[in-house]
């Protein structure tokens, strides 16, 4: 399976500037799910709060591993951030994350959208896109970004996981005004 990151500009007048880079940031919370996702074994994940959980894929919800988050809704789905801390396999938060809103530092956060499986040369793909409209009255420069997922626990309580983390070599700035889109592209190939 590979992962791409692509990072689009969206200018005023609408033009467009696509920015690929390879993304390579599964963290330990997405293995332990697939672990106990194809063992139907009790795992134990990390939210987004450092709170550790028990993850079992035989609980009854509608939630199990949901990345499909509507429009200001900044919990999960793709989101951004201005920290630049190294990626490690146990981070469970972004390191700075850029709060949905219209204020200072803040960007409008789009809804999280999820393409179906398509065929591509050679295999298939799935992605994850959400735009990032800047209304803050200044430039923001995202140095992070982030796929967290929505499920549920042991007990059906609503829990936010952090599965994908990669840094933004030199950051993308996002000026005020404009929109930038994040994709996630996962493929998988013969």
């Amino acid at each position: 399976m590979r992962l791409k990151l692509e990072i689009v500009r969206i200018y005023p007048d609408g033009r467009r500037e696509l920015r690929e880079l390879d993304a390579n940031s599964w963290l330990k919370n997405y293995a332990g799910w697939c672990h106990g996702s194809w063992t139907n074994t009790l795992i134990g994940l990390v939210d987004v709060n450092n709170s550790a959980f028990n993850y079992l894929v035989t609980v009854a919800s509608v939630d199990k591993f949901r990345g499909d988050a509507g429009a200001t809704t900044d919990g999960y789905g793709i989101q951004v951030g201005t920290g630049s801390g190294a990626v490690d396999r146990d981070n469970y938060k972004l390191g700075t994350k850029v709060a949905h809103g219209n204020g200072a530092g803040q960007l409008y956060y789009q809804a999280c959208t999820i393409t179906p499986l398509a065929p591509i040369t050679g295999g298939y793909e799935v992605v994850l896109n959400r735009q990032f409209d800047n209304n803050s009255g200044g430039d923001i420069t995202v140095n992070e970004v982030g796929l967290v997922v929505k499920t549920t626990n042991d007990v059906s309580a609503a829990k936010y996981v952090l599965v994908l983390r990669d840094l933004i070599p030199g950051g993308e700035t996002v000026v005020n005004g404009t929109s930038t889109v994040f994709r996630y592209k996962l493929q998988w190939t013969a």
